[in-house]
């Protein structure tokens, strides 16, 4: 069970840049609310080398992971935000909690605490997952992009599936070439959103990923020899005969 377990911080890339598939809008009263997008949206200082490549709304980026750490890669975790302040996070038995009585009434997070405590309780929590990859096409800057979805029942579940089941079938997820695919879905459930976006992880070994990555790497790194050698024909025959679809439910 993923969500578990403890979150580590081991990524030694920095961070350059977060994509989103929504952004704030205006009503005609002036007043902000979210607005879902069947785009992927770029955030930080490389905006423009991600546009160079992509354009303004691309619906499909190829992306690299670094590591098999999931704790790094393919991260699952509930977590309570406040007008843009965390007040918690956890795998769903212990939690670390913001406690405005903590440090003699300063205010202190608080670790290890235990899902049955009355603070935990207290809080609403959103589940969450979070990837953490390189994108190749980008060759100009080295650093790992973020993609953070709370789409429990319709994005979630796809990404954690596609990332586990190569993993287990190739034996790592590292340098291989997948595809972060987004498209709007509709709600057909009773008081469903009309439309919300989809977001799926897609294995995609063709010629142009695979040249992309190596370009990106180097041809002297012992990590496209694992690209190389994890895609052949006979994982690849594996790995789709293991592929189904997934439901898509509503993302709120």
């Amino acid at each position: 069970m993923r969500i578990q377990r403890q979150q580590q911080q081991t990524n030694t890339l920095p961070l350059i840049g977060k994509i989103k598939v929504g952004e704030k809008a205006t009503n005609s009263a002036g007043k902000e609310y979210p607005k879902s997008l069947d785009y992927f949206r770029p955030t930080g200082k490389y905006v423009s080398e991600f546009q160079k490549v992509f354009g303004d709304k691309p619906d499909k980026i190829g992306i690299v992971f670094v590591t098999d750490d999931i704790n790094e890669a393919c991260s699952q975790y509930f977590a309570c935000w406040t007008d843009g302040k965390m007040h918690g996070k956890g795998d769903g038995e212990t939690f670390r909690i913001w406690d405005k009585e903590a440090d003699g009434g300063k205010g202190a997070y608080v670790e290890n605490v235990p899902k049955t405590d009355p603070r935990v309780r207290a809080l609403k929590w959103d589940e969450y997952t979070t990837l953490k990859f390189v994108i190749p096409a980008i060759p100009n800057v080295l650093g790992y992009w973020e993609f953070t979805t709370k789409g429990k029942r319709s994005s979630i579940p796809g990404i954690i599936q596609a990332f586990d089941f190569v993993k287990n079938k190739v034996g790592t997820a590292v340098a291989l070439p997948f595809d972060l695919v987004v498209a709007k879905a509709t709600g057909r459930t009773p008081g469903a959103a009309t439309s919300y976006p989809v977001v799926q992880l897609v294995l995609n070994a063709g010629e142009e990923n695979m040249t992309a990555i190596k370009n990106f790497l180097g041809s002297g790194g012992n990590i496209n020899d694992i690209a190389t050698l994890s895609l052949n024909e006979g994982a690849m025959k594996q790995l789709s005969a293991g592929t189904h679809d997934v439901d898509h439910e509503e993302v709120k």
